[in-house]
């Protein structure tokens, strides 16, 4: 099955999500010995009990037994590509391999190889407006754009899920007023209290 396919299945998952709060309805499709299991994220007036789409999937096909996923698919209602949160990351990690290839991502803990970086074409980071020439809905940001010239380049993504090397920094996480997740460094938070951007 190609990306593309699984992410149409991912996309027709989205139709059975619960987003009453924020009105992001999110898909997933996942791969497990050539079955596709499908999830969509389900809200709860207690944030804390909301549960992902990625995470439904993946409980899913446990339920049934399966435990090697080699392939992952997310969809949305937004403009924007989404990125598994932390919790869907932690919970997916525990069934991948240390490497697991991507399709894109963006900017973390990011290792590169001089001679890959090389092979791109310059500038490296440049964002492509949307059709009206304008920074809104439609655009794809830099990093998003570093990866398409990435795979162009003939390069390989992979997500790594287990890390010896890197460094920890403490965020506050927030809810805007889309219920998306804003993050604020922990020191900016005590310098200046919680950002302009949280929902009130």
């Amino acid at each position: 099955m190609t990306v593309e396919e699984l992410a149409q299945i991912a996309a027709q998952a989205t139709k059975n999500a619960y987003a009453p709060y924020s009105g992001v309805t999110v898909g997933a499709a996942l791969i497990s010995e050539d079955q596709v299991f499908t999830g969509a994220n389900v809200e709860n007036g207690s944030y804390g009990l909301t549960i992902c789409a990625e995470r439904a999937a993946l409980f899913a096909a446990i339920n049934q037994g399966h435990r090697k996923f080699t392939q992952l698919a997310v969809a949305s209602n937004q403009p924007r590509p989404l990125q598994p949160c932390g919790a869907c990351l932690q919970v997916l990690s525990e069934f991948c391999d240390d490497l697991y290839p991507a399709k894109t991502a963006h900017f973390g803990c990011t290792l590169l190889r001089v001679e890959a970086i090389k092979r791109l074409p310059k500038p490296w980071f440049s964002h492509i407006p949307n059709k009206d020439n304008r920074w809104g809905e439609g655009r794809v940001d830099e990093d998003i754009n570093f990866w398409h010239k990435w795979k162009d380049a003939g390069n390989t993504l992979f997500m790594a899920n287990h890390v010896p090397i890197g460094h920890l920094q403490q965020v506050a996480t927030w809810p805007d007023e889309a219920f998306l997740p804003f993050h604020q460094y922990v020191t900016d938070f005590q310098k200046n209290g919680p950002p302009a951007e949280a929902r009130r």
